[in-house]
């Protein structure tokens, strides 16, 4: 299962990376349109930040889509089994604050 979450969580951030390339492009484009002439330069302007809202818009929900995914399925699994639920976390709890304390004796 953390396994999924983590697999999901390098989705959600090779897609938050493609996401500051778009950024970063249309960044660079707003730079190159800036220099046409002023008609011209507001129509593809347009253009381009249009074309970027819709990727951003696609990212965003493929992110929201791969988040709400491995939370729906914990979700079920916490429903279906309460007490290994409480139990599985608090052993990871304190597994976590055993190895944290470990650290900190070094």
């Amino acid at each position: 299962m953390a396994d999924t979450v983590n697999d999901e969580l390098n989705i959600i951030r090779d897609d938050l990376n493609k996401l500051r390339q778009d950024v970063s492009d249309l960044a660079r484009i707003m730079k190159d349109i800036a220099s046409e002439k002023a008609g011209g330069a507001k129509d593809s302007l347009d253009e381009e930040l249009s074309r970027a809202r819709e990727r951003l818009q696609t990212h965003v929900r493929q992110a929201e889509l791969r988040v709400k995914q491995p939370l729906d399925t914990l979700e079920l699994q916490i429903t279906k089994n309460p007490f290994m639920s409480i139990v599985t976390a608090f052993s990871a709890g304190y597994l976590l604050a055993k190895l944290s304390d470990l650290g900190l004796r070094r």
